[in-house]
């Protein structure tokens, strides 16, 4: 098992002001872990937002994913963080 905190979430570092959180960046990161790891495709299970980059992860990377489990995920983000942005379900 493979637990990756988000940035400056749980024990991650803070990546600063300039740090770019879009769905993309986030996405490569994974991706690069996993590549880091020699882990070519995985069961992802994604909780809350984690569920939305799961989510986005399977649609951008369909190879890279066995199978996909959200829990209490929103369908899309709302208030502050989110701007115009929604996501599928």
């Amino acid at each position: 098992m493979i637990r990756r905190d988000a940035r400056g979430h749980g024990e991650s570092s803070t990546p600063g002001a300039d740090y770019d959180y879009s769905v993309d960046e986030i996405l490569w990161e994974i991706i690069d872990t996993l590549d880091q790891i020699g882990v070519q495709k995985v069961h992802f299970l994604g909780e809350s937002t984690g569920g939305i980059f799961g989510m986005a992860l399977a649609a951008k990377f369909p190879h890279r994913v066995q199978s996909l489990t959200v829990c209490a995920t929103p369908m899309y983000l709302a208030g502050r963080g989110a701007g115009d942005a929604r996501v599928w379900a």
